[in-house]
C-alpha cells in the first residue's frame, strides 16, 4: 500500500510534486488517491482538506492503522478530541501493538485533565512496549494521577 516515492515527496515538503504523481498513479484508486492527497494536506498543515480527504478513503473502503492514527491526528490538530479518540480507538482495535494510538489516546485524556484514564493507556502499552519514552509518559502521568 505504501507508495515510497509519494511518501519521500511529502516528507521533502515537495507536495506539489507528490500531488502530480498521486494523480497520475491513482487516478482509478479513490481509496488511496484521498488517503495519500490527505497526507498532502497534512504536510500543508491545512488539517481541515486533510480530513476530508482521509474520511473520503475509508468511504471508499480503505481501513487501515494508518489512516485512522493520521485522521486522528488532523483531528487533534483542529482541536476535535472526541472524533480523535475514536480513530485512536479504531486504530487500536485494528493493530493494538501501534504504539503512536496509545500515545495520542492518552495525550487525549491528558489534554482532558482525566489523568487516571491517560495513565491507564499508557500502562496498557507497557503491557508489550518496555520503551523508556513510555516510562518517562507513565512516570509524569502517575505523578499527575497522584496529586492533581
Amino acid at each position: 500500500m505504501i507508495d515510497k516515492n509519494i511518501i519521500k515527496y511529502i516528507n521533502e515538503k515537495d507536495v506539489e510534486y507528490a500531488k502530480t504523481l498521486i494523480e497520475e498513479k491513482f487516478k482509478d484508486n479513490m481509496k488511496l488517491y484521498n488517503y495519500y492527497m490527505g497526507l498532502c494536506f497534512c504536510c500543508e498543515k491545512n488539517f481541515l482538506s486533510a480530513i476530508f480527504y482521509f474520511k473520503r478513503s475509508i468511504e471508499y473502503g480503505l481501513r487501515n492503522v494508518f489512516v485512522f492514527y493520521n485522521l486522528g491526528v488532523a483531528y487533534i490538530e483542529t482541536d476535535n478530541f472526541k472524533a480523535a479518540e475514536k480513530c485512536f480507538m479504531n486504530c487500536i482495535e485494528l493493530d493494538n501493538f501501534f504504539i503512536k494510538s496509545y500515545i495520542n489516546l492518552a495525550y487525549i485524556y491528558y489534554k482532558d485533565k482525566n489523568y487516571k484514564k491517560a495513565y491507564q493507556i499508557i500502562k496498557l502499552c507497557l503491557a508489550f512496549n518496555n520503551d523508556d519514552y513510555i516510562k518517562k509518559i507513565e512516570k509524569k502521568l502517575l505523578y499527575l494521577v497522584y496529586y492533581f
